[in-house]
């Protein structure tokens, strides 16, 4: 079993996680209390962001374990997954 695809989105209010390619689908609800709680808000974005965290370990560990790379493009992989995931948690 796998889990929902990505991206994930975390509501604005910061109460649930969707998924993007189908908005129906809940991943979770996340306790606040209230909306907009910028515990809940911190806390949802950050579980949305497990998918493309979850691709970046993959693909490091591809480059490490099977010597696909060298230690900076570890590095490279990384940084964009934490990019990509922060400029998610600004525009939002």
């Amino acid at each position: 079993m796998s889990h929902t695809p990505g991206p994930w989105h975390a509501s604005p209010g910061g109460m649930s996680v969707t998924a993007l390619n189908s908005p129906e689908t809940r991943i979770c609800i996340v306790i606040g209390d209230n909306i907009g709680d910028p515990v809940a808000v911190a806390n949802s974005k950050l579980i949305a962001a497990a998918p493309t965290m979850a691709e970046a370990l993959r693909e490091a560990y591809q480059i490490s374990h099977y010597g696909r790379g060298s230690m900076q493009d570890i590095d490279d992989v990384l940084e964009r997954a934490i990019r990509s995931t922060s400029a998610k948690e600004v525009s939002k």
